[in-house]
């Protein structure tokens, strides 16, 4: 299963990746419906398009709890100031990554 957020602990630190793999699910959705809407002849990608928000709206729904629970404790270690925060939001290679010392 492919999920939204990474943690990994160590005695220092807390590391949280955060992977991009939502926003292209969200990206794609956008394009097969903005192509479904603009040709509207071919049926196929009504249901590509019905297929990929299906897709989002379950990969949301099974994140859920782990966006929270991610959010609330980098929020937290944020308004302290201890997150690092390098990476990219797109990036495969090089994914957002939080670092919150201990």
């Amino acid at each position: 299963m492919i999920w939204i957020f990474d943690r990994k602990e160590t005695e220092n630190e807390i590391i949280i990746v955060q992977k991009p793999y939502f926003y292209y699910l969200v990206f794609g959705a956008y394009i097969s419906y903005f192509a479904e809407s603009k040709l509207t002849g071919y049926d196929i990608l009504a249901v590509i398009s019905g297929f990929l928000w299906f897709a989002f709206i379950l990969f949301m729904l099974i994140n859920l709890k782990s966006i929270f629970v991610n959010r609330r404790e980098i929020s937290r270690h944020m308004k302290s100031g201890q997150v690092v925060i390098s990476g990219s939001r797109l990036s495969i290679k090089k994914p957002v990554t939080y670092t919150i010392p201990k």
